[in-house]
């Protein structure tokens, strides 16, 4: 339905006042414009305004942001037998998942990501990982046919917000209980790491803002929590990181930059340089690679202390390893001078934008790029 269908059906159904339309618009988006719901959605505060007149579509699209809609469910249920509420949604799920293993992967997958287009490949992905046998043509019928998916024009794959939220609900309560405390903890890893696996297939895409309300979405689930634990390599004899969820996890905290979510770049990126530090040790040059990158993301965040403390430990590790005149520290000088600049203490930032550039210019010589990109500011 497009945006004045839905305005119709509401506005008729609830015998809407003029001044609740502009809510509209929010009521049909969180419901994914999908028509029972409406109907449903509209028949409820049409009751509720009839014996309380001052029910509106903002009080009531609250109630939704608040997480009452099995409150709301439970009313209409009581008053319309034929009501599609969540518990039917959620049967429809639990129906599907039990018919096909391969659905019942794909509702794990979406139990943890976000309800937005997904391209088939990366699910095809998904999949493939779990189950090497199955083919792309199986996978591709499969969502075809099941009606909890929407296929787009490009043969993304999407679910209503309502049917993500059955599928969360459903996996929260089904796929847990299926296995012991110590099996459960291994299947929420692997499960984690697949749908990493999964996400990293955007690397490079012209389409790879689509990971974004993924990512956002894994990366605030407590399933991230199993894939960081995933970035140390057990099965080596010695302790070690694991190579590619390593890489993975970087491409993450990349991306985010490159979309400008600095602050959830700076989390991820923080706790992966915890897990570093932990491996390798608190003076191992790569983790000063990772405090510059973090300090150089707190600066992007406008936390100036936090940044220039990162950067100092970065700068102590490189010296240390390299000497104070290696061309590996004049990065971390650079970022250290924009810090110092954007705090105001100009003579410290123009010095340290002088030390990189004397560095490079030695290194690479007065017309390399690197030299163009570093620049001087002062008052």
């Amino acid at each position: 339905m497009n945006n004045e269908e839905c305005r119709q059906l509401l506005s008729v159904l609830s015998d809407i006042h003029n001044e609740d339309e502009k809510f509209l618009k929010n009521v049909s988006d969180k419901l994914d414009r999908q028509p029972l719901f409406l109907a449903n959605s509209a028949s409820y505060v049409g009751r509720v305004k009839s014996v309380n007149p001052t029910f509106t579509w903002e009080k009531y699209f609250d109630k939704l942001n608040e997480g009452e809609r099995q409150n709301m469910d439970g009313y209409f249920q009581k008053i319309n037998s034929s009501y599609l509420g969540m518990k039917t949604v959620m049967l429809a799920v639990q129906k599907n998942a039990e018919e096909s293993i391969l659905l019942e992967h794909v509702f794990k997958l979406f139990s943890i990501i976000s309800f937005d287009p997904l391209p088939q490949d990366v699910i095809i992905q998904f999949i493939k990982s779990i189950d090497p046998q199955k083919s792309a043509e199986d996978i591709c019928l499969q969502l075809k046919h099941c009606s909890l998916f929407f296929q787009t024009e490009n043969n993304d794959i999407r679910v209503h917000s309502v049917v993500h939220e059955a599928i969360v609900n459903y996996s929260s309560q089904t796929f847990g209980c299926k296995q012991s405390e110590n099996n459960s903890k291994k299947s929420a890893a692997d499960l984690a790491c697949q749908v990493a696996w999964a996400l990293n297939r955007f690397e490079d895409r012209e389409d790879e803002i689509k990971i974004i309300p993924h990512l956002i979405k894994f990366i605030t689930n407590s399933s991230f929590q199993h894939f960081l634990n995933k970035l140390i390599d057990v099965k080596s004899s010695k302790q070690k990181l694991d190579e590619r969820n390593w890489k993975i996890a970087k491409y993450f905290v990349d991306v985010l930059v490159r979309f400008c979510n600095y602050k959830l770049a700076t989390k991820v990126l923080y706790e992966i340089t915890e897990i570093q530090t932990k491996m390798l040790g608190v003076d191992h040059i790569d983790v000063s690679y990772s405090y510059n990158e973090l300090g150089g993301l707190l600066w992007k965040n406008g936390e100036y202390e936090n940044a220039k403390a990162f950067l100092e430990r970065a700068m102590k590790i490189q010296a240390k390893t390299f000497g104070t005149d290696h061309v590996n520290i004049a990065a971390t000088y650079n970022n250290l001078g924009s810090v110092y600049n954007d705090m105001g203490e100009y003579e410290k930032a123009k010095d340290f934008y002088e030390r990189a550039i004397e560095i490079e210019t030695k290194a690479f010589g007065p017309d390399h790029v690197n030299i163009a990109t570093t620049t001087i500011i002062w008052v």
